[in-house]
């Protein structure tokens, strides 16, 4: 799904432990991955990171709520729409911070 995202997309990367999430975003290097650390630093995070996917390993943390078309992790909400589900991983292309 990645191979046919722009080059100039960015993928910020969530996952249960920092183990995995820099494994996982080091096999995402060349696609411009970094951890998820990238949101919560900054509230204009994700406005200077056009365009952007969230990819969510295994992170029972981060919901998604349909309805409303935002995905959330503790108090952070980015409106979103799904890209992909399988199996443990889950795709999300960010529109911007919800609050």
């Amino acid at each position: 799904e990645l191979a046919r995202e722009p080059a100039d997309m960015h993928v910020i990367v969530a996952a249960p432990s920092a183990y995995e999430m820099l494994r996982l975003a080091y096999h995402l290097v060349p696609a411009n991955a970094v951890p998820v650390g990238v949101l919560t630093q900054s509230d204009s995070a994700i406005g200077t990171m056009r365009p952007v996917l969230l990819v969510v390993y295994d992170d029972d943390d981060w919901t998604f709520d349909a309805t409303r078309g935002v995905v959330r992790h503790v108090d952070d909400e980015y409106a979103a729409d799904p890209v992909e589900a399988e199996g443990k991983l889950r795709i999300f292309r960010l529109r911007g911070a919800v609050r």
